[in-house]
């Protein structure tokens, strides 16, 4: 009898993963799926699983000066966003890479050559706000629905190393539509200047990107994966402050910060 049902979960098991890579293979989901198919703490659930599975095959940089330099942005960030859904966790990875992405339920991802390419921690402060942005405005959990929406609660329930780690590869690699990455960098505009830091400088940062990508080969898969960078620029340079505006900067040496982890 033992044998019998050990069997039958084997094959009910095999029949939810055969399930399951045919809808991530065929994307079998539609773009109009109801956002609450996936429930703000399951999303939550997920990126714990998820982000579990890419710490432990991520060298995470960590030391004193960088954590509370980190640690500095993110809370002055965080008191901007005000009630949230979401408890903010953000994690430096050695990568000479520049970029940043937002796992499902919160965790924020910045690769160390992001770091060593911003100028001042107010550019920094302009990317992590971008993927709050997305993280907020719910463009994390739609793009979750979209890859994996049909088969959220199998997944959680198997809790497979190899099927997470193949649901985060997704997450990572699936990019977000112009219209998203429009309305995160308005998110994270408004967001910086309510931090009172200047909103400009996610504009400055990328006019940067593109004036140096014949010098950074890596930039181009970078500027591919964030469209319609020219008028993402404009629109930041040109982006109005309310009236009365003062900046007031993040005092943080940022050399020193940049020094720590090489």
């Amino acid at each position: 009898m033992k044998k019998f049902l050990l069997v039958e979960l084997v094959v009910l098991i095999s029949a939810f993963f055969i399930l399951w890579a045919s809808l991530i293979i065929l994307k079998i989901v539609p773009d109009d799926i109801e956002i609450n198919i996936i429930s703000v703490e399951q999303e939550k659930n997920i990126g714990r699983l998820v982000f579990d599975s890419f710490y432990d095959e991520s060298d995470i940089i960590s030391n004193p000066t960088l954590d509370s330099a980190i640690s500095k942005i993110s809370q002055r960030l965080i008191f901007g966003v005000g009630k949230s859904d979401y408890i903010y966790q953000i994690f430096v990875v050695r990568d000479k890479e520049i970029n940043a992405f937002a796992l499902p339920g919160g965790y924020i991802i910045i690769f160390s050559g992001l770091i060593e390419f911003t100028e001042n921690p107010t550019e920094l402060a302009s990317i992590i706000a971008h993927e709050i942005g997305h993280i907020e405005l719910s463009h994390v959990r739609e793009r979750l629905i979209k890859e994996i929406g049909l088969t959220t609660s199998f997944l959680i329930l198997v809790n497979d190393p190899n099927i997470i780690s193949e649901v985060g590869r997704i997450i990572i690699s699936t990019i977000f539509d112009r219209q998203q990455e429009s309305e995160a960098d308005e998110y994270s505009m408004k967001l910086i200047t309510k931090c009172n830091l200047d909103p400009h400088s996610i504009g400055v940062f990328f006019k940067r990107l593109m004036e140096g990508e014949k010098d950074y080969s890596f930039l181009s898969e970078f500027l591919n994966t964030h469209p319609s960078i020219e008028k993402r620029i404009k629109k930041s340079l040109e982006y109005k402050t309310p009236d009365g505006f003062q900046e007031d900067s993040l005092q943080i040496d940022w050399d020193k910060v940049k020094l720590s982890f090489k």
